[in-house]
This record gives structure tokens, C-alpha cells and sequence, in this order.
């Protein structure tokens, strides 16, 4: 019975970069193993990953007074012909003097009750990279209007965390990061909420998501 040979090209001491849409070899070891790169590095490398942020150094912002119906602290919009793609979302309390906290990730198709007003460019996290098309909004206290009339048929929950112990009792950061990102197809958007009982916590927190034409992937 014939059989082939798979063959792979080394680069290791001077790696290439082929021209767009150029056939190229499948790159390996000096040992002959192939060299395969992660969905997520490749979008990284690919300049399609982008940071919002909220809070900086020894200046954070303020969660809202309770999580309620139509408030958040950051969002990103998916304009019409992009899906996002939320890949990490970190959160630390700096000072949370509350007794009941509860930080939260949902999406919602776009809606004309939704009116954002402080918002800002994504960071692309190859520096030097392309803006994205999608816009980022971040404000504190609940400040992010992301429409009225929360419903269990509208609204995807991503993402819950909820403490009801005073802060010093429990770890106060946490990270998620979907197995499965649910792609967030544009008109609609991707939000964030942070909130507490009495006292609004102050925090920091990050969102990275991926951005690609919805042509891309459908």
C-alpha cells in the first residue's frame, strides 16, 4: 500500500512571513514536530484583540448602588456587520465597605432605550494596531445606560459573582474566561455591571474581546 510523507519546513533560525493569500508551508521543529498556535494568540498576532478598562492606578472607579434594571459600568458595542467575541474579564474591589456585592456579564440586542454618552476607542493589544469598529463605554456608578426592561427572553447572563459576606471574608477578584465566548453579533452589546447594597465598591476591572466581521465567521 503506497503512504506519503509529511514533511514540515524549519524555521527556527530565520522565521518567515509569507504575503497574503501566498500558499505556504507548514512550519516545524528541527525535531520534525509541526508548530501549531492557539485561536486566541493567533487573534492577538492577527491585531483583532482589544482591551476596555475602567479604573487606573490609586484612581478607581465606584460601582453602582445595587445592581438594577438598565444600569451598567461598561459596555462594548457591536456595530451592524461585527460579532465581538469576549475571551477574558477581570475585576478586583480596591475598597468594598457594602455587605452584598454582585459583578455580572450579559448581552442584549441593540434597542433605542439604549443612550450611551461616555464612551471611548478600544485599546488594540497589538500596540500600534487598527481601531476597532466597535465603540466602548465606561463609566462609573451605573452610569452605562444599557436599556430598560431587563428579560429572561432578551438578555444573555455570561457571567454572575455575588458575595453577601463583609469584604475581608472572601476573595475580592475573580476572572472569567469563557469556554465557549458567546459570539455577541452586532447591532447589539456585550455589558458589565458592578454593584453593592449601601456602598458602591470601588474597583478596577478589564474586559479583552475579540473583533471580527460577522462575514467572517458566518
Amino acid at each position: 500500500m503506497a503512504t506519503e510523507t509529511l514533511q514540515v519546513l524549519v524555521n527556527q533560525d530565520s522565521p518567515r512571513s509569507d504575503a497574503e493569500g501566498t500558499p505556504t508551508n507548514w512550519k516545524g521543529t528541527k525535531r520534525g514536530e509541526g508548530c501549531v498556535i492557539d485561536f486566541y494568540t493567533a487573534m492577538a498576532l492577527e491585531q483583532r484583540l482589544f482591551q476596555v478598562r475602567a479604573g487606573s492606578v490609586t484612581t478607581p472607579l465606584v460601582g453602582d448602588i445595587v445592581i438594577t434594571d438598565q444600569v451598567g459600568e461598561m459596555a462594548v458595542e457591536a456595530k451592524t456587520g461585527f460579532v465581538v467575541l469576549p475571551t477574558e474579564f477581570n475585576w478586583c474591589f480596591r475598597l468594598a465597605a457594602a455587605t452584598l456585592f454582585e459583578v455580572a456579564v450579559k448581552s442584549r440586542p441593540w434597542t433605542t432605550a439604549i443612550t450611551f454618552t461616555a464612551d471611548r476607542q478600544a485599546l488594540n493589544c497589538y500596540i500600534g494596531g487598527p481601531q476597532a469598529a466597535s465603540r466602548v463605554y465606561v463609566d462609573a456608578a451605573g452610569g452605562v445606560d444599557v436599556g430598560a426592561n431587563e428579560s429572561l427572553t432578551v438578555d444573555r447572563l455570561h457571567y454572575d459573582w455575588a458575595q453577601r459576606i463583609a469584604a475581608g471574608a472572601y476573595t475580592t477578584t475573580d476572572t472569567w474566561e469563557p469556554i465557549a465566548p458567546p459570539p455577541v453579533v452586532g447591532r447589539s452589546i456585550l455589558y458589565v455591571q458592578i454593584g453593592a447594597d449601601t456602598t458602591g465598591p470601588s474597583y478596577y476591572a478589564t474586559l479583552h474581546f475579540i473583533e471580527l466581521a460577522t462575514v467572517q465567521i458566518s
